[in-house]
């Protein structure tokens, strides 16, 4: 699934994918930045920051 907001007031590009993890007791969210002028300039080796990129772990605890 790919989204687009703005973050800070800069436009953003992201990506996300979920899927089960650990015999399907947590589920994993990636969040991934992919259309950000910070991305594109690190993808061509210009820029020492990565882009955006988070990870969200959803479990139930019995």
């Amino acid at each position: 699934m790919e989204g687009s907001g703005k973050v800070a007031g800069d436009p953003l590009l992201h990506s996300c994918t979920a899927d089960w993890i650990l015999n399907h007791q947590f589920l994993r969210i990636h969040f991934l930045d992919i259309g950000s002028e910070g991305s594109q300039r690190k993808k061509a080796g210009r820029d020492e920051h990565p882009p955006y990129e988070a990870m969200v772990f959803v479990g139930y605890d019995t």
